[in-house]
């Protein structure tokens, strides 16, 4: 292979498609030597290749599936809602949705013909797919209210949904299609300016956890500033620099995602907090037990009080 080859495929999750390779020089007969040698691999769809080397992962097979559609598709539907991590549409998931505006036929691809506008496509993790906004109006017709409300609110709560580009988005969409995005209309009258979305149902099943294994109380939510940065760490101990985070599994699959949370947790560890991570799988006595020595040890090191004999308690 070559250095043309690497630098395509190297912003396509290691793929690279036919056509890519026929604008490089490279003939049918070639393709098919490179295949036969193994300096391409086989992908689900006939016309984009793997390069060796890389893992095979879900977003690479998601960028295959955008990639074999075409230089102007974009993942969308449902398929966008699980790589933007809309919670209520991951837990139903199912198939491989783009859409472009020529007319898509692959097998395994559902394919949507319509004309999107600029302000309806981004590019996530190299994916073309879009908006937040966008695929929450895909969704409309098909999610119940209460789904769709949810993920309105997870999409708030995260910040990757702004409510004043997807009223435009809905005001500004064909009129053919506008009764699909009735219930949309519903959720945006409710969610005047100032509105909160609130806590996850994820995140208040786990504030009830912690509640109920009797810990220390501290805050929710707890505001900290570090180096002109604000943080919020779900529960905290704040006298204490103790924190415990909810690492739900529809959270931070994104790299992105993963790279802001490790730069948060340097910059909080240097500031002398000592965080804890647990998931809905985490034993409540693993959690009890481990929240508390923290607390124990924390107590007689910042302020020399003794440690509780547990057994008493």
């Amino acid at each position: 292979m070559n250095e043309a080859i690497d630098r395509i495929a190297s912003r396509q999750h290691c793929l690279i498609t036919s056509r890519q390779l026929g604008t490089l020089g490279h003939s049918r007969r070639q393709v098919a030597a490179y295949r036969r040698k193994g300096s391409l691999l086989a992908t689900p769809y006939l016309s984009v290749h793997r390069l060796p080397g890389g893992p095979v992962t879900w977003i690479q097979t998601v960028h295959a599936a955008v990639l074999a559609a075409g230089p102007d598709a974009f993942i969308s539907h449902a398929t966008a809602a699980v790589l933007w991590a809309l919670l209520h549409v991951c837990r139903d998931y199912a198939g491989m949705h783009v859409t472009a505006r020529h007319v898509v036929r692959i097998p395994g691809i559902t394919a949507h013909t319509i004309s999107l506008g600029e302000h309806d496509t981004t590019v996530t993790q190299w994916v073309p797919i879009t908006t937040p906004e966008r695929t929450l109006m895909d969704l409309a017709g098909t999610l119940s209210i209460v789904d769709l409300g949810q993920c309105l609110d997870d999409g708030l709560r995260r910040r990757i949904i702004n409510l004043e580009r997807l009223r435009q988005g809905v005001a500004t969409a064909p009129h053919a299609g506008r009764r699909l995005l009735l219930p949309l209309h519903e959720l945006m009258a409710e969610r005047i300016p100032g509105y909160r979305p609130g806590d996850s149902d994820w995140e208040r099943r786990m504030d009830a956890l912690w509640d109920s294994l009797g810990l220390e109380a501290g805050d929710k939510r707890c505001r900290v500033k570090v180096n002109g940065h604000t943080y919020f760490i779900d529960r905290a101990v704040p006298e204490l620099k103790i924190g415990a985070e909810y690492n739900g599994h529809e959270f931070h699959h994104l790299k992105s995602d993963r790279d802001h949370d490790a730069q948060r947790a340097a910059e909080l560890s240097a500031d002398g907090w000592h965080i804890i991570f647990f998931t809905d799988a985490t034993r409540p006595e693993t959690l009890r037990n481990s929240v508390q020595r923290i607390v124990d040890d924390r107590r007689r090191w910042m302020f020399g009080q003794p440690v509780v004999d547990q057994a008493r308690r």
